[in-house]
């Protein structure tokens, strides 16, 4: 069958080095990504991935020139201000942004995966009270200076108020460090 799914990336690299979830990627014949600022679109290559970590690595063709995110792997802490940004929706348009506050440091949820139904346990997890919802995966969590303190991965469902789940981008960067040293690992 033939389907589309929809997510959002970080560009760490002006090359068109980009990271966004595996859970985004998973099973793509073809992958093709809009910057936002510009509308030009990229096609796309997976260069590798840690599926137990829900992270991937991607390189856009024919990028260059491209403004790149400002990273801050020392994360955030319990209280502080933060906003999730994504394609909230999945509809390829502009970004929103999510205000909250980061409620805990060290959080584990059981996600299940769309193509095996398989239950992925993610640990340490950045938890906020921002409202991450589907199309928001792969996005940035922004701390209060505009760095990017993780990627937005999950978020409760079935309530009023939403919690998201987010990856540290110090994880995130160790996975891409991985994939670009050829560790198969």
């Amino acid at each position: 069958g033939e389907g589309q799914v929809a997510g959002t990336g970080i560009v760490i690299g002006s090359d068109g080095l980009l990271v966004t979830n595996h859970h985004v990627v998973q099973g793509a014949t073809s992958i093709t990504v809009t910057d936002v600022t510009t509308g030009q679109e990229y096609d796309a290559e997976v260069l590798g991935y840690d599926a137990a970590k829900d992270v991937a690595a991607l390189q856009l063709q024919d990028a260059s020139g491209l403004g790149t995110a400002t990273t801050d792997p020392g994360g955030a802490a319990v209280g502080d201000d933060v906003t999730a940004v994504g394609d909230a929706g999945g509809d390829g348009g502009s970004l929103t942004a999510a205000p909250g506050t980061v409620t805990d440091r060290h959080h584990p949820i059981t996600v299940q995966d769309d193509l095996t139904g398989a239950d992925v346990h993610l640990r340490n997890l950045i938890e906020v009270s921002s409202d991450v919802v589907p199309g928001d995966s792969g996005g940035a969590l922004l701390d209060a200076q505009g760095d990017v303190v993780g990627m937005n991965v999950a978020a409760s469902t079935g309530g009023s108020d939403i919690t998201g789940y987010v990856i540290p981008i110090g994880r995130v960067l160790r996975v891409v460090d991985a994939v670009l040293a050829a560790d198969e690992s």
